[in-house]
């Protein structure tokens, strides 16, 4: 079933009070379109659907290791659906976690979000941690990689530069059925290049597609 997004989230547009987003963008908050604004300024569970572009690195390391990490096959219209919901974590700085649950094409791929004592939005995938800088240009809600980890237990080891995963993503609305996101992410390595790229819109509602 689907949901008009907008008259659903329309009171949102303020933000709820421990909305993650809100907090990593500060002042840039409202600088982003409404639809964004929407989605991204409650703690209640969202839902979007729609579909991708995915692309895997040329250089055949890349291609493996794509497949060792179980990330979305290569393909064109590659169907997506979106679940997030909010968890409470007292152990974090703001207390709340936002887990993405995204099932491209039937391979699911699940992370964890939250902001920093800095202040900044960070994301788990596995083991690996990417910490992020969240600005808004002309609309859009653009993330910019500052740094990345891996994390296991008691673990936790910085990646050097010059092994650091590079992430380049960018979300915008677009004129599309129930007002549409448009969505591009890049995962970039040192000396392999490209090792994941995906492009597409997503219909966000308030219900699973």
């Amino acid at each position: 079933m689907k949901t008009d997004y907008t008259s659903s989230y329309t009171s949102s547009l303020a933000s709820e009070p421990g909305a993650l987003y809100p907090l990593a963008l500060g002042k840039d908050w409202h600088s982003i379109d409404a639809g964004l604004r929407c989605f991204h300024g409650v703690t209640t569970t969202r839902y979007a659907a729609g579909a991708f572009n995915i692309q895997h690195g040329s250089n055949w390391p890349a291609r493996m290791l794509a497949r060792i990490l179980r990330l979305p096959a290569a393909g064109l219209g590659v169907p997506i659906k979106l679940a997030v919901h909010c968890e409470t974590r007292p152990e974090l700085p703001h207390g709340l976690v936002e887990v993405w649950d995204r099932n491209f094409g039937g391979r699911r791929l699940t992370s964890q979000q939250w902001i920093d004592s800095a202040g900044l939005l960070v994301e788990r995938f596995g083991l690996m941690e990417i910490s992020f800088m969240l600005r808004a240009e002309n609309g859009a809600l653009c993330f910019y990689g500052t740094r990345s980890s891996i994390a296991a237990g008691w673990l936790y080891v910085r990646t050097p530069r010059w092994l650091t995963l590079r992430v380049e993503a960018r979300a915008a609305c677009v004129p599309f059925p129930g007002n549409g996101i448009a969505v591009s992410v890049k995962l970039l390595l040192p000396v392999l290049g490209l090792l994941l790229a995906y492009e597409g819109c997503v219909a966000p509602g308030s219900a699973p597609p």
